[in-house]
């Protein structure tokens, strides 16, 4: 349960949105709300894109401005230390992809890492606190043990230990937590929700068209991560999946309408994109909007999460906001099994 914190107003909303677009126009200084700073810096920490809201408010000229002042400080030193374990993350995640490559095992590094370096025009827009590595179901007793050679520790409860459940495992480098990472056989962790909707090595390696379609593979992977992993909390989410929109070509798009209907997905793209354009309604060209739509064969989206459910899912609202992403994921427990590989 989140802090109760005021409720954003709409022109703060829309503030918030045009900050955290890594890639949207920058704001004139004498456009800048200096009344509203506090609640967006605020909301902006919540939903996980302070880094790029103050990169894109630095230079606007509000030294003067105390509590800006005060924020920024403590942003500043917080951001220091995430740089110094982004850093140790990126270190060690090099080491693992280095030891499996050499022990033959196959795996993929995915979201965090990947979409900093490969999505973001600044890497340090997008934090990311733990490794994430998707492998074959096959692999993944090798990787443990690999991992262990490697001097990282598996974290398990003593008691009602989720990790076969969930296909996930936790690892931390010298039993450390804050340098963490994960080996996941299927980024889709909720049981009931993978007999229609999963994605492990296989449906991934699909993705990306077997590395000919990167940019295919980080949008598929952004919108599971967003809509079947997570749902909808936290506007993060959705800046990814923007990110990976911006990166496609229509020859990727050709390949990705293929993946989207073998993997059925469509309504975990189709609600994702319709936040999208709800929540960054300048951030792709009319005209694009349109071609993604229509190269992916999209049907008309039941619009259950609103983009003010997403903005809402961390402060006063979160009753409501979390009705109608829960009504989500209710949706799409009860919709068809999902189709095979082999469909």
């Amino acid at each position: 349960m989140p802090d109760e914190r005021p409720r954003l107003t709409p022109s703060q909303q829309r503030l918030l949105c045009r900050l955290a677009d890594p890639e949207g126009e920058p704001l004139a200084a004498d456009a800048f709300p200096v009344a509203e700073i506090e609640p967006v810096l605020h909301a902006a920490r919540d939903h996980n894109v302070e880094p790029v809201v103050l990169r894109k408010i630095a230079g606007i000229g509000l030294s003067e401005n105390a509590e800006f002042e005060h924020y920024r400080s403590s942003a500043v030193r917080d951001r220091m230390f995430l740089s110094a374990v982004t850093k140790a993350l990126a270190d060690q995640a090099s080491r693992i992809a280095r030891a499996l490559g050499e022990a033959g095992v196959p795996h993929a590094l995915i979201k965090g890492q990947a979409f900093a370096e490969e999505l973001y025009p600044d890497p340090s827009d997008r934090p990311y606190s733990d490794i994430d590595i998707l492998l074959p179901r096959a692999a993944l007793a090798r990787a443990g043990e690999i991992m262990q050679t490697l001097d990282f520790v598996q974290f398990k409860r003593e008691h009602f230990d989720k990790s076969e459940a969930n296909e996930e495992q936790k690892w931390g480098y010298g039993g450390d937590t804050s340098l963490l990472a994960e080996l996941h056989t299927d980024i889709v962790h909720v049981p009931a929700l993978r007999r229609r909707v999963s994605f492990g090595f296989d449906e991934y390696d699909l993705a990306r068209g077997g590395g000919q379609w990167p940019a295919a593979g980080h949008f598929v992977v952004a919108v599971i991560h967003a809509a079947a992993g997570h749902k909808f909390h936290q506007l993060r989410l959705l800046v990814d999946v923007l990110q990976a929109s911006r990166k496609l070509s229509d020859d990727s798009l050709r390949h990705l309408a293929d993946t989207v209907s073998r993997l059925h997905i469509q309504p975990e793209v189709s609600m994702s994109l319709s936040l999208i354009d709800g929540l960054f309604p300048r951030a792709l060209p009319e005209g694009r909007r349109k071609v993604i739509r229509e190269a992916l064969r999209l049907p008309p989206c039941w619009k259950i999460v609103t983009p003010q459910a997403v903005l809402e899912a961390t402060g006063e609202g979160y009753w409501r906001s979390k009705f109608l992403r829960h009504a989500f994921r209710y949706y799409q427990m009860t919709l068809a099994p999902r189709r095979s590989l082999g469909a």
